[in-house]
């Protein structure tokens, strides 16, 4: 089994470390998509209601993409970012 990646520790800023971000949560959605398919289509009825918990809490893509596109009409300005941050802070 082939180790896993180091994330990368510089992005040159927050677009694009929101973008990474973002690209990550899709995969990681398609993934868990994949997995519930070769359940369902196994008849594995049991993994499918388990996975089916990891598909509904799957939400992450959405706030990524929610987060890039306030940082791409805002732009990188420092307070914006901080705006930014302090509404991310008050998700429930």
């Amino acid at each position: 089994m082939d180790a896993i990646e180091a994330p990368p520790g510089d992005w040159g800023g927050p677009k694009a470390a929101f973008a990474e971000v973002l690209a990550h949560e899709q995969t990681v959605t398609g993934m868990i998509n994949d997995l519930l398919d070769l359940a369902i289509s196994e008849k594995g009825h049991a993994t499918a209601a388990f996975l089916q918990w990891f598909k509904t809490e799957q939400g992450e893509d959405k706030n990524a993409c929610s987060s890039l596109a306030q940082i791409e009409a805002l732009g990188d300005v420092i307070g914006h970012l901080f705006w930014l941050d302090h509404h991310l802070g008050k998700r429930a």
